[in-house]
């Protein structure tokens, strides 16, 4: 019962730490398009690749979610971003299938100038 116990622990501890470490942030980058998706996402694309720290499998779009609580906020945010050519930097965690590939689903836009 014991062992059980600690495997129970050890599983739980290690599977708590990657999902932590997973999210991250994406680095400073200029928006070059924002779009919406037949399924109510919003697309951003950046003039470079987004950083991927969750290992999608591309970087060449971030998604928000629709639902997300911050979801209008975030979109205005971006188009706003997006039409004066400020730097954003987004904090993303986990992936977003589309098509086929994941991409990186943004939580927290920050519009740095």
């Amino acid at each position: 019962m014991r062992k059980i116990i600690f495997t129970l622990a050890v599983a739980c501890g290690l599977l708590g730490s990657a999902s932590v470490m997973a999210a991250g942030t994406t680095g400073d980058r200029t928006l070059a398009n924002v779009s919406v998706t037949s399924d109510s996402y919003v697309r951003l694309e950046a003039t470079n690749n987004w950083g991927n720290p969750d290992g999608c499998d591309s970087g060449k779009f971030i998604f928000v979610d629709p639902a997300n609580t911050a979801f209008k906020i975030m979109t205005a945010a971006s188009l706003t971003a997006f039409a004066a050519g400020s730097t954003v930097k987004a904090w993303v965690d986990g992936c977003y299938e589309r098509n086929g590939t994941t991409y990186p689903i943004l939580v927290t836009l920050n519009v740095i100038n």
